[in-house]
């Protein structure tokens, strides 16, 4: 569209520190290379979410849409990835998936 511009941004730590819902409790053994620091057999309490954790990326979806809501942008009820709204009579449209976001609206904003 004339006038418009994209960015595509990549959300870096993206699914790191996230908080567990519910009081939701996860283990882990220790790392390969940590053995020695722990006794045998021993498990970690997770206190916050981490890369490959389903838990993560759906926690960052949640603080996502939370931060979206807080600027007033409204979901697109066809594609909850897609948020968007008006400003100064413009469309402005986010679109995020996984980690990433694609933003579109005019290059006068």
């Amino acid at each position: 569209m004339a006038g418009w511009a994209t960015r595509l941004l990549d959300v870096n730590g993206a699914f790191l520190n996230g908080q567990f819902q519910n009081k939701e409790q996860l283990y882990m053994r220790v790392p390969q290379g940590l053995e020695r620091f722990y006794p045998e057999d021993v498990l970690l309490l997770l206190l916050w979410t981490l890369y490959d954790l389903k838990q993560a990326a759906m926690q960052f979806w949640r603080e996502l849409q939370k931060a979206f809501s807080y600027m007033r942008y409204k979901r697109n009820k066809a594609d909850p990835c897609l948020v968007y709204k008006w400003v100064d009579g413009y469309l402005v449209i986010w679109l995020s998936w996984v980690d990433d976001c694609l933003n579109a609206g005019p290059t006068s904003l």
